[in-house]
């Protein structure tokens, strides 16, 4: 991949953040951990199976999505989102990033299931802060 092409690329990743509900601001969250955690829940993995090798369908969607919403809400590098995540190649979440923006774009389902959670790591936020007044 071409200098350019990656900057212009993940550029596009970073920035794409239409489908976030309008009162998420990018890096209001607490960590990606929260992120692990709550997709996880989700999914109903166990947060340590997203950073393990395993290709089954069932953990690779999981560990997309943490490194979409690592990427969108927190504005971690690609190489922090993979190192995150069991030591990934930075080149394994430029294609995650992707590959959950192609479903966004053309699936509401998939949307539905961004929001939701999005919306729990909002609550989940908003709890703590309000713990800490």
């Amino acid at each position: 991949v071409s200098q350019s092409r990656y900057a212009v690329e993940t550029q596009t990743i970073h920035s794409n953040s239409s489908s976030a509900p309008k009162n998420i601001h990018p890096r209001s969250l607490h960590s990606i951990e929260d992120i692990k955690s709550e997709v996880a829940k989700y999914f109903g993995v166990k947060k340590q199976e997203l950073i393990l090798e395993g290709r089954e369908k069932s953990v690779t969607i999981p560990r997309q999505l943490v490194m979409y919403l690592a990427r969108k809400h927190l504005g971690m590098s690609f190489s922090q989102i993979g190192n995150h995540l069991g030591g990934k190649n930075h080149t394994t979440v430029i294609h995650a990033c992707r590959k959950v923006q192609k479903s966004l774009d053309s699936r509401s389902d998939f949307k539905e299931e961004i929001l939701a959670i999005e919306g729990q790591l909002l609550l989940k936020k908003q709890k703590t802060t309000s713990d800490q007044s």
